[in-house]
């Protein structure tokens, strides 16, 4: 019977010591035959190692153990161990500087499955990914995958409104994400702090492109600059000075469900999740008009790492989790994803019958723009700032 395993990275690091132990203390009075024996033990376990391989993962543990199960039984050669790492330390729980390596950033194994968009490029950017050749489609979006090969995004999460329509005014219903800034919501509408990874790259991905991004004529002199684009420190101003600010997604949503606020910018499979039970709230895709800048889609990343001891198995696995397989089952659990692959074997329930105009960004160009996010809005947008 096939096993995975389940354990701290402590655990495994204690191993060889044990091992060590035993072989320098425990046995030193074998005879020679045994000693053979042993020889040869070893040469089988050496093999067997060389089948191993280790993965980080940053998902819910309901949709990443039935999919890792699905790969020991494709490929049975293989064992592979997954390491339970709090891999999403909260941004304002972690003391070290943003592009400082860490645990989280330098994870110890082969494979890591990653939900943090951010971590990932910034692991790229340190040059602490190999970079490979993926199994995957030709016609896999440039902007899903790394220029280098080092990563592959998959199973984006979308960044849409969520709104409770039973306390919003039907005549005032926000479109862009620029409505965050205005007075006209003031502690109506909401948004997770930077604690969380989605709020991180959305952010990141706002300031790199704002001089896309054309706000309502409405707002245009509060958050516009001289070309009549976003003005990212204007506009965050007014969303610090107006916006309610949650712990997490799932609070924000909730926030909504609840009528606390009116409106949120939420992970989609957050909103999918309440929709399902709450017949008063629905999602809409902001920046959709036809000079808009799109909905913003926010990431999985796998990627094996430049100091994997199995790059072999590392790429087989790598290669299985953004499989059309692995899309197709987390499109339809509970999380709704939108599948990157060109040719998907499941839509998205929250697609069906929509067209919905994608924002066109190029990720490997968030490093920078996030160090910007950070100095800009650290304070900013603490979680129970005005409480």
């Amino acid at each position: 019977m096939r096993r995975v395993f389940f354990f701290p990275p402590s655990a495994k690091r204690l191993s060889p010591l044990l091992g060590s132990y035993v072989s320098n203390n425990r046995y030193r009075s074998l005879s020679i035959s045994a000693l053979l024996i042993l020889l040869t033990l070893s040469l089988g376990c050496s093999t067997k190692y060389e089948n191993q391989v280790v993965i980080s993962v940053d998902a819910k543990q309901t949709y990443a153990s039935p999919i890792l199960a699905s790969f020991t039984r494709q490929f049975p050669q293989d064992e592979f161990q997954v390491v339970k790492r709090n891999l999403s330390l909260g941004f304002y729980e972690n003391t070290s500087q943003p592009n400082e390596a860490s645990e989280s950033m330098n994870p110890e194994g082969d494979v890591v499955w990653d939900s943090d968009l951010l971590r990932t490029i910034q692991r790229q950017t340190q040059g602490l990914l190999k970079a490979r050749k993926w199994t995957i489609s030709r016609d896999w979006p440039d902007s899903f995958r790394a220029s280098d090969g080092s990563w592959v995004a998959f199973a984006a999460r979308a960044r849409v409104l969520l709104i409770n329509d039973q306390v919003i005014d039907p005549a005032a219903i926000p479109s862009s994400i620029c409505d965050l800034g205005s007075p006209q919501w003031k502690d109506q509408c909401g948004i997770a702090s930077l604690d969380s990874p989605s709020v991180r790259a959305h952010l990141a991905i706002i300031a790199a492109y704002c001089d896309s991004i054309k706000p309502a004529p409405n707002q245009a002199l509060s958050i516009s600059n001289d070309k009549q684009t976003l003005d990212f420190e204007k506009w965050l101003d007014r969303l610090s000075q107006n916006t309610k600010i949650y712990n997490d997604e799932k609070q924000v949503a909730l926030a909504v469900a609840r009528g606390e606020i009116h409106w949120a910018i939420v992970d989609s499979d957050e909103a999918v999740a309440l929709q399902d039970q709450n017949e008063t709230i629905r999602i809409a895709f902001p920046d959709q008009a036809d000079d808009g800048f799109g909905t913003v889609l926010i990431p999985n990343t796998v990627s094996v790492l430049a100091s994997a001891k199995n790059p072999k198995v590392a790429g087989r696995l790598a290669d299985f989790l953004v499989s059309n397989e692995v899309e197709a089952r987390l499109t339809i659990s509970d999380s709704a994803t939108i599948p990157l692959n060109p040719t998907p074997k499941e839509l998205s329930r929250l697609l069906k019958g929509l067209d919905i105009k994608w924002a066109k960004i190029q990720l490997e160009d968030l490093p920078n723009a996030w160090e910007n996010v950070v100095n800009r809005s650290a304070e900013k947008l603490r979680p129970n700032r005005r409480d």
